[in-house]
């Protein structure tokens, strides 16, 4: 009888956890969903897209950056950068600051 029960109990457990897991994948989605819904609607009123919101945290995340340094961080090609960076400065979000022996860098706001 207590082996029947044990076994039980471990059905029981297996069945919460895949539950569990379950209901924490869907969460995770919901939370996806709303975080993009999120920076698309603020990208909209400042005239950026969602990558230009992503490549924002980035840069807001490691500071002063060089703009090779920001298409290493970001994964965006040089052209793709410049374009960005060109958005980010129309916004008001991103300026250029001269540091001795680095030259010129981006800050962001």
């Amino acid at each position: 009888m207590q082996n029947w029960s044990n076994k039980q109990t471990t059905k029981r457990a297996r069945t919460g956890k895949r539950k569990l897991v379950t209901q924490v994948i869907r969460d995770a989605r919901e939370y996806s969903i709303g975080t993009a819904s999120f920076h698309q609607a603020v990208g909209r009123i400042l005239g950026l897209n969602v990558t230009d919101m992503k490549c924002l945290d980035v840069m807001t995340m490691r500071g002063v950056a060089t703009p090779s340094q920001l298409a290493e961080h970001t994964g965006l090609s040089s052209g793709a950068t410049t374009s960005m960076i060109d958005r980010l400065e129309k916004a008001g979000l991103s300026s250029d600051i001269l540091i001795p022996k680095i030259g010129a860098t981006r800050s962001w706001f």
